[in-house]
């Protein structure tokens, strides 16, 4: 198609969505949102590439292949698959973008909030993906300020941290858009942010005594997932004897702390198991070497697997686990 056919197209949809502006819609956040979930494939794709490359010390205009789907393909995807990936992103997004036009402003949040939080996600996963020979991100590196930038993203996992923040914010909303009717929220809009403060204090207190933040970010087991699960359990006991405390659970729902409780606990395992089935792909795709076969599943098999993706010097590449003469998945 080349730059002349590919600007044109993307004119033609950008003025397409901006159309929308003046159907006057149902409410003003749409009037934001829906242009930018329509076209929000190219929205990522444009700012992703152009934020690399400046902090990697190339130019934005420099054509490349460090584009989503180029990355997608070094993941180990076809190109097929790929495409049909970012075909899959903007159908969701588009019909997120249909619920946000024929919704209130209370209730646009609700999908508003996730595609936000699963865009960045993808970018920070994507932006892991080396592209060029040279180092990524040299404009961060050996500078005065590097020291601290490692710092707050790695020892501290401030990353981590800003999201759970995030996470704790919608899953309370959420829960008392579901828990009280169109009728009723707007009175009920004020509890929630009269309680939000105690609540994230709360959370918060129970995530850092009970320690969810010392483990590695890309890694996950059966033990972590059980961690989270008595830090959520624990956050909403705090959560309900503060504001039990505080407020006399006076216009609160017992109801509205189970709902969030269970966001809680799906949110922090998804995103957290989201992590590392990240990192597994990129390692089982990127593979190359000899294949092999474990016969032998247990806590050997899975020792033996781990350090196969791990350690690229053994040149090898484990396609199944054969355990008790039945293939299992690796």
């Amino acid at each position: 198609m080349g730059d002349s056919g590919s600007l044109v197209l993307g004119f033609i949809l950008a003025v397409l969505s901006l159309y929308f502006s003046e159907t006057e819609p149902y409410n003003a956040l749409s009037f934001y949102a829906v242009p930018i979930m329509l076209l929000l494939v190219p929205i990522f794709d444009t700012t992703m590439v152009t934020v690399i490359r400046l902090l990697s010390g190339r130019k934005a205009s420099m054509g490349g292949k460090d584009h989503t789907s180029h990355r997608f393909v070094l993941m180990g995807f076809s190109e097929k698959r790929a495409v049909m990936f970012l075909y899959g992103i903007g159908v969701i997004s588009g019909l997120s973008a249909l619920f946000v036009s024929r919704s209130d402003a209370p209730t646009s949040p609700v999908v508003i909030i996730p595609v936000i939080l699963a865009a960045v996600l993808m970018g920070i996963y994507l932006a892991q993906i080396r592209v060029y020979p040279e180092k990524e991100f040299s404009i961060l590196r050996d500078r005065p300020y590097t020291p601290i930038l490692i710092e707050l993203t790695y020892k501290r996992q401030l990353m981590l941290i800003i999201l759970d923040f995030c996470l704790i914010v919608f899953c309370y909303y959420l829960s008392y858009r579901l828990r009280f009717s169109a009728e009723f929220f707007p009175y009920y809009f004020k509890v929630f942010l009269q309680s939000l403060p105690a609540i994230i204090a709360c959370k918060f207190a129970a995530f850092f005594a009970l320690g969810i933040y010392k483990g590695i970010w890309a890694s996950m087991d059966s033990n972590d997932a059980l961690l989270y699960l008595k830090a959520s359990t624990l956050a909403t006991i705090l959560s309900v004897a503060a504001v039990t405390y505080i407020y006399r659970f006076v216009d609160f729902s017992k109801g509205v702390f189970f709902i969030d409780w269970l966001l809680t606990n799906a949110f922090l395992l998804g995103t957290r198991g989201s992590f590392k089935l990240f990192v597994d792909t990129i390692k089982r795709k990127t593979l190359e070497g000899q294949r092999v076969f474990i016969y032998g599943a247990g806590c050997g098999g899975e020792l033996l697997l781990h350090e196969l993706l791990n350690n690229n010097k053994l040149k090898t590449k484990p396609e199944v686990i054969i355990a008790f003469g039945e293939e299992t998945l690796k």
